[in-house]
C-alpha cells in the first residue's frame, strides 16, 4: 500500500492545473527473519519539473507569442513536403504585413505583441486544417498548402487571407488597420532544396510588396533577374547618393488664368553609367529601404535652391521633403541654413509633403511644419486624396496648397466619377482657403477643364517636360516674350486673376 498526500495546483490564471505526476523512490525492507515486508522512500510531486520540460519541448517547435510553428518546425516540415512534391501538389505562402511598424511605433511594442497574436489567431481560422502555419519572426508568416495546384481555388484561398487579415483590428480599445502581401512559391520539379523553395517565395513577396502591397504574386523565373538588377542599384545608389552625383532637373507649372509660369517643381534624376537613366518610381523606393532618401532628399534641396536664387523673384521653386526629412527634429534649421547659402528669399521656396507624413508622431511634423512657414515658407500637400486620410490634418495645419494627382486629373475628361470628386476636392480647398495645382495636365481640354472648376495652377506635358537648370533662362525669356507680343492675352489674365481672389501662391 501507498499512502500520498498533496494539494491541488492552479496555474497562472488560477484554473485548475490537472494531473499531478508524483516520482516514487524506494527499497524493499526485510523482517526479523528475512521476510520480504515492503518497500520504503519518498514519493516527490514533480508537476512543476513536468510542466517545465514540457514547456521547453514545445518551445522548440512553437512561436511563444503566437503559438504558431517557428522556423526549424517550419523548415523541418518543409523538407517533408519537399521530398514528396513528385507525388503531391504544395505552395509555400510567404507573408508580410503592411503597416505594422507603424503600429509599433504609434502603440508600443505591447500593442504590435497582440496584433501579431490576433494575426496568427485569423490564420489559423482562415489557412484548411492540416497545413502547416508559422511564425518565421518579426511581422513575417508562412504556410505551406498541401494538395492544391495553382488556380481558382488557390487564388480564393489567398483571397481570403488578404481579406481577413485587413479587417480593422480593435484592440485595447484602438482600432488598428493592417494588410498583408504574399509571395507564393509552387513545389516544382526543379528545386534545389526547401532552401531555394522559400527563397523562391521570398522572391515573389518582394514583388507583391513593390506593386502596391495588399496583394499577392506567384514566383515567375524573371524575378531572379529582377532581384539582382534591384540588389546591384542599391549598391550603386549608395555611391551616387555619398559622391552628389544624382541630378536635378525641373517641371514647371503655371497658373491656370493666363497660363504663366509661376515656378517649377525640381526633380531628382540618376543616369545610370551602364544602365542608363533609371525612373525614380524604381530609384527612389530602393532608396527608402535602404536609408538613402534623407540623403537624397538633402541634395536636391540644395541643389534647387542654388539653382532657384538666380531666377526672377516672381518664380518659385517647389522641393518634395520625405517623411524621413520631416520627421528630423532639425528640418526647420537645415532648411534655413539651405537658403541663407544660397542667399534666396524663404518665400520663394514651396516644400511639398505626401500624407504619409503624418502616419506617426504627427505632433513633431506639425510642429516643423510651423516653424517652416513661419518664415514665409509655403507648405503644400502632395498626391492628395491617393493615401492616407489627412483631411483631419487640413484642419490643423493651414497648408497653402494641395496638389491633386494625375490619376484624378486624367480621366476627368470623360468620367463624371473623377470630376464629381474633383469638384469635392475644390469646394473643400475653398473652404479652407487653399490654392490647388492639377498635375498630370497633357492636353488643353483637360486644362480649359480645369481652370473652370477652380484650379489655380496647372503642371504637366502640356506645358513642358522637366528641364535641366541650364535651360531656364530660356525658358522664361521665351514665356515673356510671347506675353509682350499678346498685350490683350496678358491684361485679360491679370483681370480674371483679380476676379477671382486666388490666394498668393
Amino acid at each position: 500500500w501507498i499512502r500520498i498526500s498533496g494539494k491541488p495546483i492552479f496555474d497562472e490564471e488560477n484554473r485548475f492545473a490537472g494531473n499531478h505526476w508524483i516520482r516514487i523512490s524506494g527499497k524493499p525492507i526485510f523482517d526479523e527473519e528475512n521476510r520480504f515486508a515492503g518497500f520504503r522512500g519518498v514519493a516527490s510531486n514533480v508537476t512543476d519539473i513536468h510542466v517545465a520540460e514540457k514547456r521547453i519541448a514545445y518551445l522548440a517547435y512553437h512561436d511563444p507569442l503566437t503559438g504558431l510553428t517557428n522556423r526549424p518546425s517550419f523548415t523541418a516540415a518543409m523538407e517533408r513536403a519537399f521530398a514528396k512534391r513528385l507525388t503531391e501538389e504544395a505552395a509555400v505562402f510567404y507573408l508580410d504585413l503592411d503597416g505594422f511598424k507603424q503600429v509599433n511605433d504609434q502603440y508600443g511594442h505591447a500593442m504590435g505583441d497582440k496584433l501579431l497574436a490576433e494575426v496568427a489567431r485569423r490564420l489559423l481560422a482562415i489557412i484548411p486544417a492540416g497545413n502547416d502555419v508559422a511564425r518565421l519572426g518579426g511581422d513575417e508568416f508562412a504556410a505551406i498548402i498541401s494538395s492544391l495546384e495553382r488556380g481558382p481555388r488557390m487564388e480564393a484561398l489567398l483571397g481570403d487571407v488578404i481579406e481577413g487579415i485587413s479587417r480593422p483590428y480593435l484592440i485595447a480599445g484602438a482600432e488598428l488597420r493592417i494588410s498583408v502581401s504574399i509571395g507564393v512559391a509552387m513545389a516544382e520539379r526543379d528545386l534545389q532544396g526547401q532552401a531555394d523553395w522559400l527563397n523562391r517565395a521570398d522572391l515573389a513577396l518582394y514583388r507583391a510588396k513593390e506593386e502596391g502591397k495588399a496583394g499577392y504574386r506567384f514566383y515567375e523565373e524573371a524575378m531572379d533577374d529582377i532581384v539582382q538588377r534591384q540588389l546591384r542599384l542599391e549598391r550603386d545608389l549608395r555611391q551616387f547618393a555619398e559622391n552628389g552625383s544624382l541630378s536635378v532637373v525641373f517641371q514647371p507649372y503655371v497658373r491656370a488664368s493666363g497660363r504663366r509660369t509661376a515656378g517649377f517643381e525640381a526633380l531628382a534624376r540618376w543616369d545610370h553609367p551602364e544602365l542608363g537613366p533609371v525612373s525614380p518610381l524604381e530609384f527612389i523606393p530602393i532608396a527608402e529601404r535602404a536609408g538613402l532618401i534623407e540623403e537624397i532628399g538633402t541634395q536636391v534641396l540644395e541643389q534647387a535652391v542654388r539653382a532657384a536664387a538666380s531666377w526672377p523673384d516672381h518664380v518659385r521653386v517647389a522641393v518634395n521633403l520625405s517623411p524621413q526629412q520631416i520627421h528630423r527634429s532639425d528640418i526647420a534649421e537645415r532648411v534655413f541654413d539651405i537658403l541663407e547659402r544660397a542667399g534666396m528669399d524663404p518665400r520663394r521656396l514651396e516644400l511639398e509633403i505626401t500624407e504619409t507624413s503624418f502616419l506617426t508622431e504627427d505632433e513633431l511634423v506639425l510642429d516643423n511644419l510651423r516653424k517652416l512657414k513661419a518664415e514665409g515658407i509655403s507648405i503644400a500637400l502632395d498626391d492628395f486624396g491617393t493615401g492616407y486620410s489627412a483631411l483631419s490634418y487640413l484642419l490643423r495645419f493651414p497648408f497653402d496648397k494641395l496638389k491633386i494627382d494625375k490619376s484624378f486629373v486624367m480621366p476627368a475628361l470623360s468620367g463624371h466619377a473623377a470630376r464629381d470628386m474633383l469638384e469635392t476636392i475644390h469646394n473643400l480647398a475653398q473652404a479652407l482657403k487653399i490654392n490647388i495645382t492639377a498635375e498630370g495636365v497633357e492636353n488643353e481640354g483637360q486644362a480649359g477643364l480645369l481652370e473652370g472648376m477652380g484650379c489655380h495652377f496647372l503642371q504637366g506635358y502640356h506645358f513642358s517636360r522637366p528641364i535641366t537648370s541650364d535651360r531656364i533662362a530660356a525658358y522664361l525669356l521665351r514665356e515673356e516674350s510671347s506675353r509682350l507680343s499678346d498685350p490683350e492675352r496678358a491684361a485679360g489674365a491679370a483681370l480674371t486673376d483679380a476676379s477671382r481672389g486666388e490666394a498668393s501662391g
